[in-house]
């Protein structure tokens, strides 16, 4: 399909635009021929009126004498608004030629249809209920004609008054908006239909709300779904199960109880849909008793569980490390055949309980009977492997898995790089790693962070450094972990003043730098004593425009009180208060952390910073905590 030009042009008069009737001593074909063939010749084509045109061209098409229109000189007179109005003309009289021409019009020379010509036939295909052609035609356009803007949805709706038309149509834009992921942009649609008094159909709304829910959108989910309500629009059987589903991703089992209770109010029954939602958000918050009485009232309701009934409650029971039940529930299954993803989850539980034998058991099973392990269920095994440092076994069931025709993915291979880099083996971490570039497969940001984290481990610290430059040019920024490695290993081999020049080599490089970056830099000078370059590092921070964050600021007050520098720490206080930076728990656990590795003041400090108003609630509880508890094993 040729590339779509949206233009917004001055529209033709109202008359024009509803002009039904033909007149009775309109030309006749050849008239209407020599007409356009004379027109040509001209080189002013405003002689003919846009009325007369139309018209002209109407007539052509009714004839069904096409060639004449083919011309450089009628075809340069079709704008969007030209277009448009002689497919209505056709459509009110026959839908199937307005469609027919409109496919012959786009393969005219020199002519592309833009989005108004587009509208108009999706209205026309509509109104004579093609509506797949229409939602096709519609998905084709959907993100290349503006179609979500507010100025653009306004000309399109007020083109056409029919309010059922609109409503359809504006629905199936919906529909496509959603479908192709561009969930803002249905978002946007379904507000600006409201502005119209125009309501999208319950259909073109449940595929909104499910869009939302499997993008992790529950809120904006939910804000769809009372919006919906409040406009009037009746919830159906698929409306409740998938705000149920949208519960089940949040572990909001009061408003999954109180849907359900809003399903049979409404007259729906929960069906098997309903109720695999609920088994899975009681599995996921560990109520296995009341997920097997859901399992009990679906057959008391005649409603047989399905393999994702008995696969969700195998999961549920893995996950907490009941494999007797389990595989209690899977030898209860009866005529239903497990799958899979059921022995990939009972090979996942044993696994995490580290028995590999009965792993292996139960993969050598669902093979016998005739089911063929995938990469995720090798991908299980594989990780087990290399977690107990059996590498070489691991390296077989690589082997077995190739040879079986199944590809690695970038899950096989960060485990085996990361499992390397653990050991220190940064040659075959290395030569993994360029495996996976061969293989066409793209790295991720744990990779990333396995290599630097095994580089720095091995002592290696330019090769850190290249892959953390690489990293960041692939797209991923490194966070305060990945640049703690890095500085901590300068400082282990004494070389502070490199750590110091990494900000002026990321500006040479055209990286961006991050407060992350200063923090990292920051702790560890003061780890090593060197308040005066950490100093000298935070002021350089500063003048670059990068704002500290808490984790900074409690790191140089703390080596302030330390040093004896008293000043200086309250100084910082004060510009932390007057920032409003306050320290929150990942800031805490954090620092914490480092404190505990140096000697002694922790509780000074906290109680300090708790009493400028410094900390979150939080975090003044948990230090409180933590005293009480210092204060109770001494007394022991």
């Amino acid at each position: 399909m040729k590339a779509i030009q949206f233009k917004l042009r001055t529209r033709l008069p109202h008359s024009i635009y509803y002009n039904t009737h033909l007149n009775n001593n309109f030309f006749s074909t050849s008239a209407v021929s020599e007409t356009l063939s004379r027109n040509e010749s001209q080189v002013d084509m405003g002689t003919i009126p846009d009325s007369e045109f139309i018209q002209n061209v109407f007539k052509v098409v009714m004839e069904g004498t096409w060639n004449c229109l083919s011309k450089a000189q009628t075809v340069s007179r079709l704008n969007p608004c030209i277009m448009s109005e002689i497919l209505l003309q056709i459509g009110r009289h026959d839908r199937n030629l307005a469609w027919t021409f409109f496919k012959w019009a786009a393969s005219l020379p020199h002519y592309q249809h833009a989005t108004r010509p587009y509208w108009t036939i999706i209205h026309i295909l509509t109104k004579n209920n093609k509506f797949k052609t229409a939602q096709s035609l519609l998905q084709s356009i959907a993100h290349k004609g503006f179609l979500s803007s507010p100025v653009v949805l306004d000309v399109m709706i007020n083109d056409y008054s029919n309010l059922g038309t609109n409503s359809a149509v504006l629905s199936m834009l919906i529909n496509s908006y959603a479908q192709l992921g561009l969930t803002q942009d249905a978002i946007q649609v379904f507000y600006q239909l409201g502005s119209y008094g125009i309501n999208p159909t319950v259909h073109s709304c449940n595929i909104l709300l499910n869009s939302l829910v499997k993008a992790k959108f529950p809120a904006m989910a939910w804000k769809i779904y009372r919006e919906m309500l409040c406009r009037g629009i009746e919830a159906d059987s698929r409306t409740f199960n998938v705000m149920i589903n949208a519960c089940c991703k949040q572990s909001d089992l009061q408003n999954a109880e109180e849907l359900v209770n809003q399903m049979k109010k409404h007259g729906f029954s929960p069906d098997l849909f309903t109720y695999n939602s609920l088994i899975s958000l009681l599995s996921k918050k560990g109520m296995h008793y009341e997920a097997l009485s859901i399992q009990d009232t679906m057959l008391e309701k005649g409603i047989q569980p399905d393999i994702v009934t008995y696969n969700t409650l195998i999961h549920g029971f893995c996950k907490e490390g009941r494999l007797r039940d389990a595989l209690k529930i899977l030898n209860e299954m009866g005529d239903l055949v497990p799958n899979n993803v059921t022995y990939t989850t009972l090979i996942d539980g044993y696994c995490r309980e580290n028995n590999l034998t009965e792993a292996f058991r139960l993969r050598d099973e669902m093979i016998r009977k005739g089911l063929v392990p995938g990469t995720v269920t090798y991908n299980v095994l594989l990780h087990k492997l290399c977690e107990e440092g059996k590498l070489e076994e691991a390296n077989d069931l690589l082997n077995e898995m190739v040879e079986k025709g199944l590809d690695p993915d970038h899950i096989t291979c960060n485990t085996l790089i990361n499992s390397q880099c653990k050991r220190g083996n940064m040659a075959d971490a290395w030569k993994l790693r360029n495996k996976m570039l061969q293989s066409g497969l793209v790295f991720d940001v744990y990779t990333y962070k396995a290599l630097i984290h095994g580089f720095c481990k091995s002592g290696k610290i330019d090769e850190a450094k290249e892959v953390l430059f690489e990293m960041m040019i692939a797209g991923f920024m490194p966070n305060f972990s990945v640049y703690s490695w890095l500085i901590d290993c300068y400082c282990v081999q004494h070389n502070e003043e490199e750590a110091l020049k990494l900000p002026d080599e990321f500006v040479k490089r055209g990286l961006s730098e991050d407060v992350f970056l200063y923090s990292s830099i920051i702790r560890g000078l003061c780890r090593k004593d060197k308040l005066r370059s950490a100093e000298k590092t935070f002021n350089n921070m500063s003048r670059r425009g990068l704002v500290g964050d808490a984790l900074i600021y409690t790191t140089l007050i703390y080596a302030y009180l330390g040093a004896g520098e008293r000043t200086k720490a309250s100084e910082l206080c004060e510009e932390m208060a007057s920032k409003r930076i306050l320290i929150n728990l990942k800031t805490f656990y954090v620092f914490d952390k480092y404190s505990l590795e140096m000697d002694g003041r922790p509780e000074v400090f906290w109680n300090g910073m708790i009493e400028r108003g410094l900390v979150v609630k939080s975090v003044a509880q948990k230090v409180r905590t933590i005293a009480q508890t210092s204060t109770s094993s001494m007394l022991f």
